[in-house]
């Protein structure tokens, strides 16, 4: 039975959207489905509510980092990329971790973190990433589609996950008139069991062999 799966695409946003255009045509071309927050590039808790629940509902996990720390919640002072990075981790999903191998001297402008803050905070999370085997860096978005496909390969090797089938693939067609067949007689002897329950001896008998 062919699967397709689900695929949570996590990153910073206005500085990554050339990266996650590019993930997103890599998991496309391999038949899986991209799910990320393109159409809620703000960030809050409300928002983040529901971005877990997403990421309940994937198979797989990407994140992309590179010189941005991202929006940061006030109570935590992570930012929201690293907590859906942690919620991910902590709920089991299998990960693929895409880290920009230089990110200090080579992106510049609005591409890197303009603070002292946000620079260690963002130092400190790539220390987190690093400390795994499995991360792959990369330098120019155009290198991030075969390592996607690369990564998704393997990870589908190692992790099974459940995915998800046509509905008119998830089961044998003769089998839904099968079991089509039977819903209609337990209707029926439903119906007959209550009519006899009501019935004198000789129309309970007359039923029953209408039916066997």
């Amino acid at each position: 039975m062919e699967k397709r799966y689900q695929v949570f695409i996590s990153s910073t946003f206005q500085d990554l959207q050339g990266a996650r255009q590019e993930v997103s045509q890599a998991l496309l071309r391999a038949d899986c489905f991209p799910a990320g927050m393109e159409l809620f590039p703000a960030a809050d808790e409300e928002q983040f509510e529901f971005i877990k629940t997403v990421i309940d509902q994937s198979d797989y996990y990407i994140l992309i980092s590179a010189g941005r720390y991202g929006s940061i919640h006030p109570e935590t002072g992570l930012s929201y990329t690293e907590m859906e990075y942690d919620y991910a981790v902590e709920t089991g999903k299998p990960v693929i971790r895409l880290l920009h191998k230089d990110p200090f001297n080579e992106l510049k402008g609005e591409f890197i973190e303009q603070t002292d803050e946000g620079k260690k905070a963002l130092i400190a999370f790539r220390e987190r990433l690093s400390s795994t085997n499995l991360v792959r860096f990369w330098e120019i978005p155009k290198e991030l589609g075969i390592a996607v496909l690369v990564a998704l390969s393997d990870l589908k090797r190692r992790n099974n996950a459940i995915g998800w089938v046509r509905a008119d693939a998830a089961v044998d067609p003769a089998t839904l008139v099968e079991l089509d067949d039977l819903r209609k007689r337990a209707n029926l002897i439903e119906r007959t069991t209550s009519e006899i329950h009501t019935s004198n001896d000789e129309k309970a008998e007359y039923i029953k062999t209408q039916i066997f």
